[in-house]
């Protein structure tokens, strides 16, 4: 074998993932030298517009959303397949499958029955992603099996048998499922392709959700073809037999259906999430249309690594408050959609009380491929599962939600409920029911006086009081926002924005009649630079001076006259810059480009600097952008996005320093952005530190504490008044958000020893406290001026509050 080749499909097979349910395993190819012809079946080429057609026609209809086509085959693997027998004894069969231009493919077999000891694998041609080994343990009395997609569009089976098999396998493939849209694409994945207000599940604020979240599965439904979302679900005998509950208009095939558990981001920060947690196959049980339920039982028992949670639920017909929704929109990440108020009756075509309506979400939205998702009321309890409904980012209105009460005596209690108990609110439960966490804290000051240009600290306790054997995992940062979108970047910069958070005002500065109008050379050259006015703080510098570009980002270093803008941080994108809408535009420019339209301006004065992009277009499309920059002295950067008209709303929105290396991200090629929207940056007050780091990531056991030190060192500022924010993450709660107030400075006052501007009693407590060494002393104390501090000072103190 070419030594090469084999360093190469060597190097190839440690990434891939073995997904479903399969044994760790190695294919043949990887270990021996075999037949390279091997025989291909090559589907016929689709016809994406009828399809595309069919699409809209499904999205019309509120159909569950497809991914894939399905092509019907009849494929004897055994009579296609080329075999290799090696030397001793054991045969290996291969067949490809070429699907031309699909993203991914993956298999039904009507006919599916491996002998013991013979394994299947499923790779792509460039050995990048691969599924098994499949074995006798994946066999079905109904012989039937289906597969998890692989990406790209030349696909291998590879069967092995060995030497002395004394049973023949049984393996037919009735269905190839051609992707057209890149789902399960290793090189185009489909995460971020949901609409942008949904919200991942594990950024802030969404921890009290992680018992839920792990019951909410994505599954592949009509053939392979389809997706939907829905939930395991406990039952009142609480012994984990496997129901899955969603929505009856996903039903199709159930036998051939794939779940796929944990399909999430990591992060924050929307990054793809694993794909190989998935089972095969599952049983109906009870269905109804009314209230548009469908109970399943999946067929195979997935993994403890799963770690599968089986939600509660609420049988009863109160109407829900604070409901959340988790779900997978077009089969993105999991996302969570949240709505204050309650919940109102209604019907899916006529008032017949068969639904939950959410008039309105607060934040996120459903979309196809949340069909089937679950609604859990603020008890966590679930209490139905999506049908469909008309929300969207412009307008997130009316969403409806087949009843869990209507639905309990249409099928559902003879299975959640067998022994006739009468129980209706029942709590969840895990297959690995770990100990849960409790916290506790004490911050020993949130007022913090700095005077001198002194270190002063506070200290921050944190106890996990939760029950035995508990693990509390929590993090703890200094963030100069009341909320965040996300944990921050390598420079501690933080960002927020007014579309999930309420208590953040859209504003809009206007500089029609004072701003400089920039003049540009060409589309795509940088005019200036410009004076800032004012010294900026930026990542580790400071700048008096700036560019603009027509291309819709600011910067303070050299030019980039890309057009065609690049995720972030990278060193090829402008540097040092703030990319308000980086894209391909199109201002008005003295080359007089085909197209052009729109200006740009700006304004400063000693504290702020304004740049204004007005009514500025995209090239090629002659509808407008109207948004600014705006930076501040004290280093806050806000963007404001008025109306933007045009087609193309997906650009990359950040910021980055000047190597390139370090930047936060808010979008890149996705749509994020609505009129009046402000979207805002901010560095963590360096002077602020916790232990320190700007972020501190621990664990403790029950019953253990962990102790932390908040420090403000004075030298690093000015004096004035400042609020930051402390945040505790845990998986024992929700954030718990501590502002903190500090003031730098103080006008000395002699028996002031607390620093209130008042002298009273508090201020005798703690002199005599620092007589007896429990608290530094400072110069306050020395009341008698005698450079002591003692009894003597108690006692003139004492005189001084009551000769006022």
């Amino acid at each position: 074998m070419n030594i090469i080749y084999l360093f190469i499909t060597l190097f190839s097979f440690v990434t891939f993932n073995i997904a479903q349910l399969s044994i760790d395993s190695n294919p043949q190819y990887i270990i021996n030298d075999l037949n390279q012809n091997v025989p291909i079946f090559t589907t016929s080429k689709l016809d994406i517009e009828k399809i595309s057609s069919e699409d809209v026609i499904d999205i019309e209809n509120g159909a569950p959303y497809r991914f894939g086509y399905s092509f019907s085959v009849d494929i004897n693997f055994f009579d296609y397949a080329i075999c290799d027998t090696l030397d001793n004894g054991d045969k290996v069969f291969r067949l490809k499958v070429l699907s031309p231009n699909a993203y991914s493919i993956n298999f039904i077999f009507n006919n599916f029955n491996l002998s013991k000891g013979s394994e299947l694998f499923i790779y792509n041609s460039t050995y990048s992603d691969q599924i098994g080994a499949f074995t006798y343990l994946n066999n079905k009395s109904y012989n039937r099996f289906s597969t998890t997609p692989v990406s790209g569009d030349e696909i291998i089976l590879e069967y092995f048998e060995p030497f002395g098999s004394t049973k023949n396998s049984d393996i037919n493939i009735s269905n190839i499922i051609h992707a057209y849209k890149p789902i399960f694409s290793n090189e185009s994945r489909g995460y971020g392709d949901s609409q942008n207000c949904n919200n991942n599940v594990n950024c802030a604020g969404y921890q009290p959700w992680i018992d839920e979240k792990n019951s909410v599965v994505m599954t592949l439904t009509d053939g392979g073809t389809r997706l939907c979302s829905g939930t395991m679900i406990n039952n009142v005998n609480e012994d984990l037999e496997l129901y899955f509950l969603t929505s009856q208009n996903c039903l199709g095939g159930h036998e051939d259906w794939i779940f796929m558990f944990n399909y999430e981001s990591p992060t924050c920060n929307n990054e793809d999430g694993i794909t190989d947690h998935t089972l095969s196959g599952s049983t109906l049980l009870t269905y109804n249309s009314q209230s548009d339920f469908a109970l399943l039982k999946l067929n195979e028992s997935p993994p403890i690594d799963y770690n599968v949670y089986f939600s509660g639920w609420d049988a009863r017909e109160i109407n829900p408050s604070n409901c959340v929704s988790i779900h997978h929109p077009v089969g993105d990440i999991k996302k969570l959609s949240w709505h204050e108020g309650s919940a109102i009756s209604d019907g899916w075509f006529s008032d017949d009380g068969s639904h939950w309506r959410i008039n309105e979400w607060t934040s996120g939205i459903t979309e196809p491929g949340s069909y089937g998702g679950p609604l859990f009321n603020e008890n966590h309890h679930l209490v139905g599962q999506l049908h469909g409904g008309e929300s969207s980012c412009e307008d997130s209105t009316n969403d409806y939600y087949g009843k869990f009460s209507k639905s309990w005596n249409l099928g559902l209690k003879e299975w959640l409920d067998p022994n006739n108990t009468n129980i209706l609110v029942l709590d969840g439960i895990a297959e690995n029911d770990t100990p849960d966490p409790s916290i506790s804290y004490n911050l020993t000051q949130d007022n913090i006086l700095v005077i001198n240009n002194e270190l002063q600290n506070a200290y921050l306790t944190v106890n996990n009081i939760g029950e035995n054997e508990s693990i509390l995992n929590y993090q703890v940062y200094n963030s100069p926002f009341s909320s965040i979108g996300s944990l921050p970047d390598l420079g501690n910069y933080y960002w927020i924005d007014s579309k999930n958070n309420s208590d953040y005002d859209y504003y809009w500065e206007d500089i029609d009649e004072v701003g400089f109008l920039v003049e540009f050379s060409d589309n795509d050259e940088s005019a200036g630079p410009f004076n800032i006015g004012f010294e900026f703080p930026f990542y580790n510098n400071s700048y008096s001076e700036f560019i603009i570009n027509p291309n819709g980002w600011i910067g303070f270093g050299d030019d980039n006259t890309e057009w065609d803008n690049t995720a972030i941080p990278s060193d090829s994108a402008p540097l040092a810059s703030i990319m308000a809408f980086w894209d391909d535009l199109n201002p008005v420019n003295l080359d007089s480009s085909d197209g052009m339209s729109g200006e740009v301006k700006f304004f400063s004065d000693e504290l702020k600097l304004i740049i204004w992009y007005n009514d500025v277009v995209h090239w090629g499309d002659d509808a407008p952008y109207n948004f600014q920059i705006i930076i501040y002295k004290s280093g806050l950067i806000d963007i404001n996005y008025d109306n933007m008209d045009g087609d193309n709303r997906s650009a990359t929105i950040g910021i980055q320093n000047e190597t390139g290396q370090i930047g936060h991200q808010v979008v890149y090629n996705n749509i994020y952005i609505e009129d009046n929207l402000r979207l805002s940056f901010q560095k963590s007050e360096d002077s602020i530190t916790i232990d320190n780091q700007n972020l501190i990531i621990d664990s403790i056991n029950n019953q253990e504490t962990s102790n932390h030190t908040i420090q403000v060192d004075g030298s690093l500022m000015s004096d004035g008044q400042y609020e930051s924010y402390l945040y505790i993450e845990s998986n024992a709660t929700a954030p718990i958000i501590i502002p903190l107030y500090i003031q730098v400075g103080y006008e000395s006052i002699i028996g002031d020893v607390n620093y209130d501007n008042q002298i009273n009693v508090q201020d005798v407590v703690l002199l005599i406290n620092i007589i007896i060494g429990n608290v530094s002393p400072n110069n306050e104390a020395d009341i008698n001026q005698d450079n002591q501090i003692n009894i003597l000072d108690a006692v003139l103190l004492v005189g001084l509050i009551l000769e006022l």
